[in-house]
């Protein structure tokens, strides 16, 4: 009887802790966005000081001192996943618009000797645009975030002397 006990403790747990390894998690010194209405009416971005049972203590700027965010208060949570330059962006964008205002401009300005059509007007106006696009999106930076589940359910097994015992918890925001 204690080894069927124990073989379906070991099957209840592996899984959820499999499970848990594959879930994006944050750590100290992790650089996070956390929405807790309680706490701020604004969304915090900071940086992860430590995290405790209960409590996920964040470093924000503007603040002489780290604050303290109960879990249950958290509604979402995101990690940053590093910061990136949008070149491409930049140059489809600048592309796109120096395309169209060329074409257009093109079109519009009649059958003159120095008016290309509005073929070649798009043809110039994309090739005058993509370079001020291009060094726009090389000088902007953009942050990716990627959200971290919130674990509002957690077994834990601990080993006695009667036994194996499991401890289920449920957080009910």
């Amino acid at each position: 009887m204690r080894t069927a006990r124990s073989l379906l403790c070991t099957l209840v747990v592996i899984p959820l802790r499999l499970t848990a390894q594959a879930e994006p998690t944050t750590a100290p010194g992790d650089r996070v966005r956390v929405v807790a209405p309680v706490v701020s009416k604004a969304s915090l971005t900071g940086t992860i000081v430590s995290r405790g049972a209960d409590t996920l203590w964040l470093e924000v700027e503007d603040r002489p001192a780290p604050l303290a965010i109960p879990f249950t208060a958290i509604q979402r949570l995101e990690a940053s996943r590093g910061r990136h330059s949008n070149v491409l962006t930049g140059l489809l964008v600048g592309l796109g618009v120096g395309a169209a205002g060329g074409a257009i401009g093109g079109a519009a300005c009649g059958e003159s000797f120095l008016c290309p059509g509005p073929g070649a007007g798009a043809v110039v106006g994309a090739l005058a645009l993509s370079i001020p696009g291009l060094v726009i999106g090389a000088l902007t930076h953009s942050e990716r975030w990627e959200s971290v589940p919130l674990n509002r359910v957690s077994l834990s097994a601990v080993r006695g002397t009667a036994g194996v015992m499991l401890a289920l918890t449920l957080q009910i925001p």
